[in-house]
């Protein structure tokens, strides 16, 4: 995905899409997927994530402590 374009409607779906995966099964290791992803891209997707996704992949991440920064290291969760 280019890194300066806005999400396309079908990347934004593909997007929480994983996202909704990553929450169910909590394979982490997923949210390397996101690495090419801008910062403004990402806002803009945790934009249209479901409230139980976020809370759940926030949940994640916060009891990795550590290991958050290598999986995600741009990610500006609001």
């Amino acid at each position: 995905m280019p890194n300066q374009e806005p999400l396309t409607p079908q990347a934004l779906q593909s997007g929480v899409e994983l996202l909704g995966e990553i929450a169910q099964t909590e394979v982490v290791e997923k949210l390397k997927d996101f690495t090419p992803w801008t910062p403004q891209q990402l806002r803009q997707l945790w934009q249209v994530v479901p409230n139980w996704v976020k809370q759940k992949i926030r949940f994640l991440i916060d009891s990795l402590q550590g290991r958050a920064s290598t999986l995600l290291p741009h990610l500006d969760l609001p």
